[in-house]
């Protein structure tokens, strides 16, 4: 669907079955399932099956029914929670779509794919620098959710299945033989409200607060810190050229300790600031004059997404989902190997030698770009894939 709303009356009303591990605001993969219940429910007959309801306002889930699934402790918890599931789904009567989000049930028509395992898996085999903290307990959880992941991919009586990038949708065709006509390329929204330039309002206490110089370029980083690559990040600040002053802002989850103490190795401890996950971060972009993600492997992204909605230039790489909606040099600057420093640190110089008007006006570009990337053509094209589905799934019965 390439209207940036829903048909306003669906072809029908589905009864829908929609199995999610968690839903709360937190992970991009939960945002997702929030944004398309709450949505459904205004248009079909929406049943959710989860471990995990929180941070959700109550009036966003009216009209849908909750099945609630307990949580065991891993690995029981995947395999109590696909058996559980499973057997719920089958108490609960006949339903149109069953929806799942990777192979987390025993049957379904429909997949949405959020992660491609077997494309992080290659990573890790390829990428050294992915391996670091990668335990044995890592290891296990990789090895079984590629396996049903696998399993309900190449599944036959899967009708039809969505994923957030292309780049995604060509990896779960690779790896599990998923013909690519099946798979509906659905990129993730964001909120033009609620992400949106006029936060900057709050960049001077926002600033003052993590203690940022208030006339530096700031850069954001937003993530795990090993995963989406702030150890490059710190590399690369020792090898910018420009005389612009500049500070970083490191917010999210890592081994805080072990950053500072390579940056207080690379002499840039004086201009990063570590901060811990937060619930304003609409504020923080507001805040920032750059967003940096040079991410290992990275589906979609919806951070990146999000700061291109702030007005904020993206520094990140090829292998992010979202860098699909990214005209280097014009709406923000892909990187090739994100492993190397220089490379980044030459993105960095490039947009810290721009004049501030240069670079508002780079920023206004960005947001234009993605402007219609919101949640509600999100939820139409995944309506549309599920009658594709069923069109498919139908032509497969009359055979």
């Amino acid at each position: 669907m390439s209207m940036s709303k829903m048909e306003e009356v669906p072809k029908e009303r589905l009864r829908i079955a929609f199995v999610v591990n968690h839903i709360n605001l937190r992970g991009g993969q939960e945002r997702h399932a929030v944004e398309h219940i709450n949505r459904f429910s205004q248009r079909h007959d929406v049943h959710v099956f989860t471990s995990e309801l929180n941070d959700v306002a109550q009036e966003r889930l009216a009209g849908v029914t909750i099945i609630p699934v307990p949580l065991k402790p891993f690995p029981r918890y995947f395999f109590e929670f696909r058996r559980k599931t499973s057997k719920a789904i089958r108490d609960a009567g006949t339903f149109d779509i069953i929806h799942t989000t990777g192979g987390i049930v025993e049957e379904q028509n429909f997949v949405a794919i959020h992660y491609c395992h077997k494309g992080w898996e290659e990573v890790l085999r390829t990428k050294p620098q992915a391996r670091r903290g990668f335990t044995p307990y890592h290891k296990l959880n990789l090895l079984i959710a590629a396996h049903y992941e696998r399993r309900a991919c190449a599944n036959p009586a899967t009708a039809g299945l969505s994923a957030c990038s292309g780049r995604t949708a060509d990896n779960v065709s690779r790896f599990y033989g998923t013909a690519r006509e099946k798979i509906q390329v659905v990129y993730n929204g964001a909120d033009p409200a609620r992400f949106h330039p006029d936060k900057i309002a709050f960049r001077e206490m926002i600033r003052t607060q993590y203690g940022v110089p208030l006339n530096s370029v700031l850069f954001l980083f937003v993530g795990e810190y090993q995963r989406k690559g702030l150890n490059t990040v710190l590399e690369a600040m020792a090898k910018i050229k420009t005389n612009t002053p500049f500070h970083l802002l490191a917010v999210g989850r890592g081994n805080v300790p072990n950053y500072m103490a390579q940056a207080q190795a690379l002499g840039v401890s004086d201009r990063v600031t570590f901060a811990g996950p937060t619930s304003d971060i609409e504020k923080v972009f507001g805040a920032s004059d750059v967003f940096v993600f040079p991410t290992l492997y990275e589906p979609f992204g919806m951070v990146i997404l999000e700061a291109m909605f702030t007005q904020l230039p993206v520094i990140t790489s090829r292998v992010a989902g979202a860098s699909e909606l990214i005209q280097h040099g014009k709406n923000g600057f892909l990187v090739d190997d994100v492993t190397d420093p220089v490379a980044i640190a030459a993105q960095m110089d490039t947009v810290l030698a721009m004049s501030p008007e240069q670079r508002e006006s780079l920023g206004v570009a960005t947001r234009e770009s993605v402007l219609f990337q919101t949640w509600d053509r999100a939820v139409g094209q995944t309506e549309t894939a599920y009658f594709d589905a069923l069109e498919r799934q139908g032509q497969q019965k009359s055979r």
